[in-house]
C-alpha cells in the first residue's frame, strides 16, 4: 500500500510541474498555448497509464459439471441446496434459507437481568 501511495503522490507532482512549467512558459512568450494544451493531454496520459489491465469477464474452465475453475486461481462449486467460493485454503459457502424456515433469535440473559 505505501507504493501505491508513493506512485500516486510522485505522478502528482510530476503533472503539477509540468503544469507550472507550461504556466512559466505561457507567461515568457505571452501566450495561452503550452497550459490548455498540456492539461487535457497529461489526463489522457495518466489515465492510460494508471489503468489496470485486467479481463472484465472472467472465463472459466469446467472442471466437473457443477465445478468451474478461474484462470485467476479461485473454484466456485454449486449444487442444489449450496454455492462455494474456494481461493487456496480459504472457502465461503452460501446455503440459501427456505422460505418456510423459522428464524431464531438469540439473546443474552444477563443483558436483562433485574439487580
Amino acid at each position: 500500500m505505501y507504493k501505491s501511495k508513493l506512485r500516486m503522490w510522485l505522478t502528482f507532482s510530476v503533472w503539477l510541474m509540468g503544469a507550472v512549467i507550461c504556466g512559466v512558459l505561457d507567461h515568457i512568450r505571452q501566450s495561452s498555448v503550452f497550459l490548455p494544451v498540456y492539461l487535457p493531454l497529461a489526463a489522457v496520459i495518466v489515465v492510460v497509464a494508471t489503468r489496470k489491465h485486467r479481463f472484465r469477464n472472467y472465463k472459466f474452465e469446467f472442471v466437473e459439471p457443477r465445478v468451474a475453475r478461474s484462470p485467476l486461481g479461485f473454484e466456485v462449486r454449486a449444487s442444489n441446496s449450496r454455492l462455494e467460493y474456494i481461493e487456496g485454503n480459504h472457502v465461503v459457502s452460501w446455503q440459501p434459507a427456505s422460505l418456510n424456515a423459522s428464524i431464531s433469535r438469540h439473546v443474552r440473559a444477563d443483558l436483562f437481568a433485574i439487580s
